[in-house]
């Protein structure tokens, strides 16, 4: 100690701790690592996973994980500007065989203040308006035409006494519209 050596013992904590720092960037699209691990755990149990060494091959693409990151992070800022939504998230897949090829479950896995290591991605979220499409299909199936009138009021859609009430991302009610598509009557 004397000569600004250190002990085996203090040498050891280091090694420990560099091992579990979450700021250790060696680990590349760390959501989809965490998912994969995940998914192991799952199918063949933490200790297996841990223990047994094994070498997992993967269907991340390494550059469209890169462009993923890189259009996460292009975007994150407009979006928290533009809509007060702190987070961001980007999965890309394969159309054909499914497998995912770019997850970015953050828009900083370690950044603790927006629980950057949450992958919001996989989290469960109010669909919103991805549902829309069907919503207009089975408005059409039961009659209404693109020039019906509709209203966007504030509505209680709760059953056994549970309000919900959902809002529109801009958090208004915008009153009278025609519904999308004026153009076309089915």
């Amino acid at each position: 100690m004397e000569q600004g050596y250190i002990t085996k013992m203090k040498r050891l904590w280091l090694r420990v701790k560099n091992l579990f720092s979450k700021k250790d960037r060696g680990n590349e699209g760390p959501h989809f690592v965490m998912y994969v691990k995940q998914l192991l755990e799952e199918k063949y149990g933490v200790m297996a996973v841990e223990q047994n060494g094994w070498q997992i091959i993967t269907s991340l693409d390494w550059k469209a994980q890169q462009a993923a990151e890189k259009a996460v992070a292009d975007v994150a800022p407009q979006n928290l500007k533009n809509y007060d939504a702190g987070n961001a998230s980007l999965v890309s897949l394969d159309v054909n065989s499914g497998q995912i090829l770019a997850m970015v479950g953050s828009k900083d896995y370690f950044d603790d203040s927006i629980d950057g290591q949450v992958n919001v991605a996989l989290a469960p979220r109010q669909p919103g308006s991805s549902l829309k499409p069907l919503v207009y299909l089975e408005a059409f199936a039961k009659g209404y035409r693109p020039d019906t009138m509709m209203f966007d009021l504030v509505t209680n859609f709760g059953a056994n006494g549970q309000p919900y009430i959902p809002h529109n991302y801009d958090s208004k009610e915008h009153g009278q519209y025609y519904a999308p598509g004026s153009s076309w009557i089915p």
